[in-house]
């Protein structure tokens, strides 16, 4: 293939449309300062940011509310063209004694007394009407299945209660508020169907999930449709990702800790999650997280790597304030711009193995290949695909030989790893009258775009 260019690359206040979204959680903990990452955020194009409201942060008194730390984190991402969308979560000290024992009130849902109930939906109030017309989508609480989020112990009804009170409480500020309900740690459809059962359904626009897993055909995209039955039994239209990411070094905290991860594998999972999000057909697809950061859910414990970006440290080993991109961070800028706004739609492809003198075998026969037909803003078509081969052992690549119909338009392979921008050869590209034959094309272990006509602005 003939190596091209790159996609012109898109900050986010160039874009209009888009899924893609990344996670500045933890600010309500006061883990790290995120000046300098608005701009780096702008440059990957991401649309939206989820960050967390931080009640105990915000009332240290009795009714005394401060948001300056918070209204500095919602300007400065409407600023740089990115739209927040906040998680009111977590537990206050003032009003729970077991909050006071906990980093933050992480885990402690204000659902024990009267006073502690009427501070919070008071608290949500002073939210809603504080960031009116800057944020109008809200998701209540964070992780409410698990041990570590909700320390009541994870009850469904509890929490379907609990969010319909705030879920009203919401309302009788914004009439037009977006409300997110779930935000659950594991894709279980009898645990939202049970918290549905509460007649939740009534109040909400949409219902999250986080799935953070190193196999995400199984652990995803097979969960998806029985998860997806639940929400439409209810009358429940829309699904967004909040969560989900890996590290890119092995030994940290948090999720998926124990595995041999390495900057590249993390790229890789990145762009799969992407396609897999699309695939879906989620509101918003949020990647966590944009900094690498203490994990910090029951105090300070130890760094996690989920991040586009890296702290660059002294020689003593202190972080500096600087933040340096990542493979992961390339790959969300090349998604970023090269996806936005497209869907999936339908199409027909035929596959025709053919031996590959590149790699002295039979191509792939596109059996269990993950794929997507999109249809881009700019009305171009693409065919998104990849082998979805273990990437924890093994580094994959070889070629793919098909027949694409229903397609026009001089077609280009993005490599979305990077964004560059590649033709093809007169042995490696036929066309008909119904569209296109391919011979021995590169399939790799995360995902290609092959677009055709005007589907991705290239430079």
């Amino acid at each position: 293939m003939i190596k091209t260019g790159k996609v012109k690359f898109k900050k986010s206040t160039e874009i209009k449309n888009s899924v893609f979204g990344v996670g500045l959680e933890k600010l309500d903990r006061n883990m790290y300062d995120p000046s300098r990452v608005y701009p780096e955020l702008k440059n990957a194009g991401v649309k939206y940011a989820r960050i967390q409201s931080g009640w105990a942060r915000t009332e240290t008194k009795k009714g005394e509310y401060d948001f300056k730390w918070l209204d500095d984190i919602v300007d400065n991402l409407i600023k740089n063209g990115i739209e927040p969308w906040m998680c009111l979560c977590y537990g206050n000290g003032l009003y729970n004694d077991r909050a006071k024992e906990h980093f933050y009130g992480v885990g402690c849902p204000p659902i024990n007394t009267d006073e502690e109930k009427r501070a919070w939906l008071n608290y949500c109030k002073q939210v809603a009407a504080r960031y009116k017309g800057k944020v109008n989508k809200y998701e209540i609480w964070n992780e409410p299945d698990g041990d570590w989020c909700w320390i009541n112990g994870q009850n469904p009804i509890d929490y379907g209660t609990f969010a319909i009170s705030t879920a009203k409480a919401l309302k009788e500020v914004l009439n037009d508020v977006y409300v997110i309900a779930g935000s659950t740690a594991f894709l279980k459809p009898e645990w939202i169907d049970k918290m549905l059962s509460t007649g939740l359904n009534e109040y909400i626009d949409a219902v999250s999930y986080h799935r953070y897993t190193a196999h995400l055909e199984d652990g995803v995209l097979k969960l998806i449709p029985p998860y997806r039955a639940i929400l439409n039994k209810y009358g429940v239209k829309d699904l967004v990702q909040g969560e989900s990411g890996c590290q890119s070094k092995p030994g940290g905290a948090g999720a998926l800790w124990e595995g041999e991860w390495d900057e590249l594998k993390q790229a890789k999972m990145l762009l799969r999650r992407e396609l897999i999000d699309l695939i879906s057909g989620v509101k918003i697809a949020s990647y966590f997280t944009a900094v690498d950061v203490d994990e910090a859910l029951i105090g300070v414990s130890g760094k996690a790597y989920f991040g586009l970006l890296k702290n660059v440290c002294d020689k003593s080993g202190k972080p500096t304030g600087e933040y340096k991109r990542k493979p992961s961070f390339y790959a969300m800028r090349a998604v970023c711009s090269a996806v936005c706004g497209a869907k999936v739609i339908d199409g027909e492809i035929e596959f025709l193995p053919e031996w590959s003198l590149k790699y002295y075998r039979e191509d792939d026969d596109g059996k269990d290949f993950i794929s997507a037909f999109l249809k881009s803003e700019r009305g171009g078509t693409a065919y998104c695909y990849y082998k979805p081969t273990d990437i924890m052992t093994t580094s994959y690549q070889s070629t793919v030989s098909f027949k694409i119909s229903g397609v026009s338009g001089k077609p280009k392979l993005i490599d979305l790893m990077d964004g560059t921008v590649y033709e093809f050869t007169a042995d490696e590209v036929f066309a008909s009258d119904s569209g296109y034959r391919f011979k021995n094309v590169p399939v790799k272990d995360y995902p290609l775009l092959l677009c055709f006509g005007d589907f991705a602005e290239t430079k």
